[in-house]
């Protein structure tokens, strides 16, 4: 999994692991619509890469 969280740590995500199976996203408690948007298209490109 360490490859997949260096990717989204390079993408700018702000992510923490939480076990073998687990990434926990750690976003601003000011968050927008917009920005939830963008991290959520950015998680699906990474992830189907893996």
């Amino acid at each position: 999994m360490a490859p997949i969280i260096q990717e989204m740590l390079q993408q700018g995500l702000l992510v923490l692991t939480a076990g073998i199976h687990v990434i926990r996203l750690a976003p601003s408690l000011l968050i927008t619509n917009e920005e939830i948007d963008q991290a959520v298209d950015l998680l699906e490109v990474i992830l189907k890469k893996y």
